[in-house]
């Protein structure tokens, strides 16, 4: 039995030999190993148990310890975003999972980071210099357990109101293997199913549900952990301090991919 992963790049490597309709490349940006795994067809999805689409995983260093420089691995987390987002005018940013719950807060806590524009007039950026500012909307729709509603139920109202081109969701993620936990940035095109990695499995946020375009970005959080008569999702001991760099981490990347026009620093300046 395969361990439970929500990183495509884990479930190819869990097939001996590949998978037809499953194309892999790699290349290497400033030290920051790329992946990207392109799964084509359906057959491919379906022994993947992932969705067809495409899979961008960066190997970024341990987040938890400071060793990733955040800007710099945000500006090519960035360039994956712009490529995978295309054009657009208004995007909707999802902070995915419970903000009371560590390792499950990086989605709320990524939100918080993010620049949040739709409300500004156009009058008052021209006054203040910044009319190349995009319009992007945030949002953190909580889980079931304390709203008695589906996330997607949620966005999907929310999304009817601000109109955007494209949704991000940004949650936690399950790998399986530890060594994943807080080294691991994953960007798709596919949608996410919040809790899927950790059998807690809810109504996807995808395409198919929102009639938007929707993208995911995580970092594995939790990994799947089996012994000879039980299993177990486990986590590392300093998952607070991983929780906030890597919200920072995705928070930057966001923030330098949906705003292209604003200097970085009158950018960061700003949030």
């Amino acid at each position: 039995m395969y361990a439970r992963t929500d990183l495509a790049i884990e479930s190819n490597l869990q097939q001996k030999g590949g998978v037809e309709g499953v194309f892999v490349k790699e290349k290497t940006e400033n030290g920051i190993k790329i992946t990207t795994v392109d799964i084509k067809t359906e057959h491919a999805a379906k022994k993947l148990s992932k969705r067809v689409g495409r899979y961008v995983t960066f190997d970024v260093g341990d987040i938890a310890a400071g060793l990733t420089e955040t800007d710099g691995a945000a500006s090519i987390i960035a360039e994956e975003i712009k490529n995978m987002v295309g054009d657009f005018n208004s995007a909707l940013v999802i902070g995915v999972g419970n903000p009371n719950l560590t390792a499950d807060a990086l989605g709320p806590k990524t939100a918080d980071g993010v620049l949040a524009t739709r409300h500004l007039k156009k009058d008052f950026l021209e006054n203040i210099g910044l009319i190349g500012l995009k319009s992007v909307a945030v949002l953190s729709p909580g889980v079931l357990g304390k709203t008695g509603m589906e996330a997607v139920e949620i966005i999907k109202s929310v999304a009817k109101t601000a109109k955007p081109d494209v949704v991000i969701a940004v949650d936690a993620l399950a790998s399986a293997d530890n060594e994943r936990i807080g080294h691991t940035v994953q960007l798709s095109n596919t949608g996410i199913s919040p809790g899927s990695g950790i059998g807690n499995k809810r109504r996807e946020i995808s395409e198919d549900t929102l009639s938007l375009p929707v993208i995911a970005l995580g970092v594995p959080t939790v990994a799947d952990f089996h012994t000879e008569n039980r299993s177990f999702i486990v986590t590392m001991r300093e998952i607070d301090l991983l929780t906030n760099r890597a919200a920072e981490l995705l928070s930057h990347a966001l923030n330098f991919a949906l705003q292209p026009n604003i200097e970085r620093d009158v950018l960061l300046s700003l949030v």
